[in-house]
């Protein structure tokens, strides 16, 4: 159909809509929040494409979907939402990000029975698919798309992102309390269709958001502090409990604080998460009287090692950022291992996707301190977890 009937297909986006309801009703709940609204002459809408807001579609485009097609469509694009692809691509490179977020969300529909992809050959658009991106988030698969970084991916739809000029203008503001709206219309949809009809990814999501939060730095300051909270002195008892006629042991404030930090400085790592991922190591430091702070950043291997005391914390300020490969968490173990490097805690800041291993949980004690992953809050197979959020710094976190 080259000139398709503005009701006709409005009618059969409306009835995608009520199936969906029907029959998935996580789905359903979410798409009837999305206004449709009718892109067929603006230039860079050939297919569909959300904000979190609208649903944009191009009739001649839609007018070739079956019904099945047509519900995988509306699903597609409410799980852009659910997983607020838009917003997270961050500085990853857009047709692959885009590729990423489509491969999570194409299987993730197909492992639920939700309609069925489009053809190509009757739809004229190639859909991403590949099940071995089965339970990822798109953030892994971006890292795995990143080793063949001239690999074509078709374009299935149009991924909107602030300031694209693409879509309804929206402030940094309506966003925000957009982004809000879904995550608690996210919540109610799931509540609503029960755990067996919500998808694994999003009740993996909803389980963090819902944890009792803590800031980041007490985590980080409680790992710390544990080290030295065991060693005493009578030669300053504590003064609680004299208070009270006894006499017990006080803390050694002056205690040597002995840890090793190293910063992921990958290619999917951005300059200002750089810069305050370092910041925040020199804050380590301040906050203690003495310290032997042992400090490189990585990609698939390590750079700049530098040993930092009070002595010397100024340098930090100097201190070069070396890297932009790919991602390789193991490669900070295989450097301590092989430089006889055991830290009583070990601190890895990091975006949280590593391609393999996390690490080797029995070499040392360790807290992965994650920045840039504030939708779906991944936790580290082993040591402790925390989010970096510098916005609200007021991450959640999980053991």
């Amino acid at each position: 159909m080259s000139k398709a009937s503005p009701e006709a297909v409005l009618e059969q986006l409306t009835r995608a809509r009520i199936s969906l309801l029907l029959q998935q009703p996580f789905w359903g709940t979410l798409a009837t929040r999305l206004i449709l609204r009718d892109a067929t002459d603006e230039k860079w809408c050939p297919t569909a494409a959300t904000d979190g807001r609208y649903f944009y579609y191009n009739r001649n485009f839609i007018s070739k979907l079956t019904k099945p097609e047509t519900i995988f469509l509306v699903a597609h694009e409410v799980e852009h939402c659910v997983y607020d692809h838009m917003s997270r691509r961050g500085s990853r490179k857009p047709k692959m990000w885009n590729a990423a977020a489509d491969f999570v969300i194409n299987w993730e529909l197909h492992e639920h029975n939700i309609g069925k992809l489009p053809d190509p050959k009757t739809s004229g658009v190639q859909a991403c698919f590949d099940s071995k991106y089965k339970g990822m988030f798109a953030e892994e698969v971006y890292e795995l798309l990143l080793k063949d970084p001239n690999a074509n991916y078709p374009e299935f739809d149009i991924h909107l992102e602030p300031g694209d000029g693409k879509g309804e203008p929206m402030t940094d503001e309506e966003r925000r309390v957009l982004s809000d709206e879904i995550r608690a219309a996210v919540m109610q949809a799931a509540k609503s269709a029960g755990a067996g009809n919500t998808p694994g990814g999003v009740k993996r999501m909803l389980k963090d958001l819902t944890e009792p939060q803590m800031d980041w730095r007490e985590i980080l300051n409680m790992k710390i502090q544990s080290m030295i909270k065991n060693d005493f002195t009578w030669s300053r008892c504590s003064r609680k409990s004299q208070a009270q006629g006894i006499y017990l042991p006080g803390t050694k404030e002056d205690v040597k604080v002995k840890a090793a930090v190293s910063i992921d400085c990958s290619g999917s790592m951005s300059e200002d998460m750089l810069r305050d991922l370092l910041s925040e190591t020199k804050g380590i430091m301040e906050q203690f009287v003495d310290f032997d702070l042992e400090v490189w950043c990585f990609d698939t291997r390590v750079y700049n090692y530098a040993k930092f005391t009070p002595e010397n914390i100024d340098e930090i300020d100097d201190y070069e950022i070396k890297g932009g490969g790919g991602t390789d968490f193991m490669c900070n173990w295989e450097y301590m291992k092989e430089h006889d490097i055991q830290p009583e805690r070990f601190i890895m800041m990091t975006d949280g996707y590593p391609c393999g291993s996390w690490g080797d949980e029995n070499w040392c004690d360790t807290l992965f301190l994650i920045h840039g992953d504030t939708a779906h809050r991944l936790v580290a197979p082993f040591g402790m977890t925390a989010w970096y959020e510098p916005d609200s710094h007021s991450p959640q976190s999980k053991r």
